[in-house]
């Protein structure tokens, strides 16, 4: 049966790079809210939308980097533009409930 319910999907992009010379360190997530409309299965249509991100940063030699807030939240942006995607097909593969 298609899932009602809000769901959360989390999306790894660590190791990406965020800005020049900048990377999402190790264990980086955003979240997206996801729902299904109500439509059959086979014409369901995914919606998510950014939900929150947990990020940390580090250069090309892996020590860690602190942005500034604007910097932040350009990457912050970023990390969720390059998931969405991902986000969307992660919650068509759990558009049913379990059984």
């Amino acid at each position: 049966m298609i899932r009602r319910d809000t769901f959360d999907i989390e999306i790894d992009v660590s190791l990406e790079e965020a800005k020049d010379g900048i990377f999402y360190a190790t264990d980086s997530t955003v979240t997206f809210e996801a729902h299904i409309d109500d439509s059959g299965p086979a014409t369901a249509i995914v919606h998510v939308k950014p939900s929150y991100a947990e990020l940390l940063f580090e250069d090309e030699d892996g020590n860690d980097v602190i942005l500034s807030k604007e910097d932040m939240k350009q990457a912050e942006e970023k990390a969720f533009d390059m998931s969405e995607e991902r986000a969307q097909e992660r919650a068509w593969e759990e558009r049913y409930e379990d059984r």
